[in-house]
């Protein structure tokens, strides 16, 4: 089952981005994929794109809690992405209780 529909039938809901992250995302998601929740960042996307992607995220006030899921392929390795995702998060959420919860999944 989906995360988003399992977060509905817990009875939470999708957060709405502010206008500015939806035009943060656009300039990271690529041609033919709307910015919007989930965010999908496309299979090529590499350490830098998670790290932009995790950042727009992090600073939208309307977002209490993140799942990043990442799902192998040859063309970043999974180390990589992970690593951006958790200096991302350490950089941006120090000495900030306020910052939303990080929850990761890494596939394969």
């Amino acid at each position: 089952m989906p995360a988003a529909d399992v977060l509905c039938e817990k009875r939470g809901r999708p957060a709405a981005f502010s206008p500015e992250t939806l035009n943060r995302l656009k300039t990271l998601i690529p041609d033919g994929a709307g910015p919007g929740n989930p965010v999908d960042i496309s299979d090529n996307g590499d350490e830098r794109r998670y790290a932009e992607a995790l950042e727009c995220l992090l600073d939208d006030p309307g977002v209490d809690a993140i799942l990043v899921l990442r799902c192998p392929n040859a063309l970043v390795p999974g180390v990589d992405a992970a690593r951006a995702v958790i200096d991302t998060y350490q950089a941006k959420s120090r000495g900030d209780s306020r910052k939303p919860t990080l929850l990761t999944c890494w596939l394969g």
